[in-house]
């Protein structure tokens, strides 16, 4: 009786503890198999501590050009754009390394060494002109060319400079050197790096990827893992000894129902 008793202890200890587990990953589970109804990639997590603990933080260094007061502005393979009365808005991703920005007309010009980004001057994304759909290999920079009173695009490449057309929808190769105006890095104040590096971290760590690393537990690293095969340990502990305990009373039940069967028909038998 002693052990058993013991043994029962155990088991609820162990189911206690176990509980919080549970409730965890029925919770986080129920939730996950409903991201795409709760748009949970698209949703972004906001806490400092937890962007701190996933070390949401930019992998190298943020390149910021200007030109006419307009700023644009990488952070990785994120592409933001500071205007005279707007700090901080996120264009597009880009795979290669920003190189320049020109304001031309009504559009902002913006050079990655891949690829040109053409840009309303909200802000706003027009087209994408790659290297591969022009002469033009890898892109060095970008400025303003003035020719016959005009300005026009120069864009200096490992293959050479070319000049492009009023419209940007073809670029020449020119063999004489023009004095153009390169456009050169720059630095942002420290109160635009800072609101930057908040709307870069802002979209750094979705809702789906915590609920996905709180149920697996990684959310704690290495030893997280370990966490929950701790817990999956204990489950299936818990079902063994469950299963034992209700194997154990149900016997010690009917052997009381035997007992308490049997004694009536014993007195009778000593009556007779």
């Amino acid at each position: 009786m002693a052990a058993m008793a013991n043994f029962a202890k155990v088991h609820y200890r162990f189911g206690i503890v176990s509980a919080l587990f549970v409730l965890l990953m029925a919770i986080t589970g129920i939730t996950i198999n409903h991201t795409d109804s709760l748009d949970l990639n698209q949703r972004y997590v906001q806490s400092e501590w937890l962007l701190d603990w996933y070390n949401i933080a930019p992998k190298s260094n943020v390149i910021t050009f200007h030109n006419n007061n307009i700023y644009a502005t990488q952070i990785d393979k994120r592409l933001f754009l500071s205007l005279p009365k707007q700090t901080g808005k996120e264009i597009a991703h880009i795979a290669s390394t920003l190189k320049g920005i020109v304001a031309y007309g009504n559009l902002i010009v913006v050079a990655t060494s891949s690829e040109i980004l053409l840009l309303t001057k909200q802000g706003q994304l027009v087209e994408r002109i790659t290297s591969q759909s022009n002469q033009w290999n890898e892109l060095m920079s970008i400025g303003l060319v003035r020719i016959n009173d005009k300005d026009k695009i120069s864009i200096k490449t490992t293959t050479g400079i070319f000049h492009a057309d009023s419209e940007l929808s073809e670029w020449k190769p020119v063999s004489v050197g023009t004095q153009t105006s390169w456009t050169t890095r720059a630095a942002l104040p420290a109160a635009s790096i800072k609101q930057l590096l908040q709307l870069y971290r802002g979209k750094g760590l979705t809702v789906e990827r915590v609920l996905l690393d709180v149920h697996t537990g990684r959310i704690l690293g290495s030893w997280g893992v370990y966490v929950m095969d701790a817990a999956a340990i204990i489950f299936i502990f818990l079902a063994i000894t469950g299963v034992t305990i209700w194997i154990r009373r149900r016997k010690k039940l009917r052997q009381r129902l035997a007992v308490t069967t049997n004694v009536p028909e014993n007195e009778c038998a000593e009556s007779a």
